[in-house]
């Protein structure tokens, strides 16, 4: 699976990997009054039996189902019961039309300590819905603040897919412009975006 998630430079957003860049600097938090649009919760529950962060990221470390040498360590897990807290400026307009229910959301540390890794899966009442969701930029996504992507001097990667009813959103950022480091965080970022799309498939 792994081999189809390839690498392009950003221009659209892609269900591949994604590269943002160095010098990545913070999204407004909510908490600043720059969100821009009022999130308007569904009228009806997405699914009868919602996700829950600490039982869908229960392993800590996380260790690649396909190679033991990746792996890392959980930083955070967190639930959102709708998704009011999670777009930024027009990004809140497009989750409240394409009827956003709720996400969840964690972050990891790799083991190497170089590339920080965040996870959000938000869930939407279609799978078309989920699909047109992809089109949304990620980075304007408010991640929680222990994730530490949006860290200066840092290369950000993404990935962002639907799965099924589900928008998988996966972002890390590498602390080193050293070649063989970067490669190993987006392995590692590869392969934890695999794991975790892979059990959502598998239900």
């Amino acid at each position: 699976m792994l081999a189809g998630l390839g690498l392009a430079v950003v221009a659209a957003l892609v269900t591949g990997l994604v590269l943002i860049g160095g010098e990545a600097s913070a999204p407004p938090s909510a908490s600043d009054g720059r969100i821009g649009e009022a999130c308007v919760p569904p009228s009806a529950p997405v699914e009868v039996d919602p996700l829950v962060a600490e039982d869908f990221y229960r392993h800590d470390p996380w260790t690649y189902s396909g190679d033991a040498s990746e792996s890392a360590e959980r930083l955070g897990v967190w639930n959102h019961t709708d998704c009011c807290d999670i777009g930024l400026s027009s990004s809140q307009g497009a989750l409240n039309d394409l009827g956003c229910g709720y996400g969840i959301e964690a972050a990891y540390r790799s083991q190497d300590g170089h590339t920080g890794i965040a996870q959000l899966i938000l869930a939407f009442g279609s799978d078309i819905a989920a699909f047109e969701a992809e089109a949304i930029d990620f980075m304007s996504y408010r991640m929680a603040p222990d994730s530490g992507i949006y860290e200066t001097d840092m290369e950000i990667y993404a990935y962002s897919q639907a799965i099924g009813q589900y928008l998988v959103v996966t972002i890390g950022a590498i602390d080193s412009t050293d070649p063989a480091v970067v490669d190993r965080g987006k392995r590692t970022l590869g392969a934890f975006h695999e794991d975790f799309t892979t059990a959502l498939l598998l239900g």
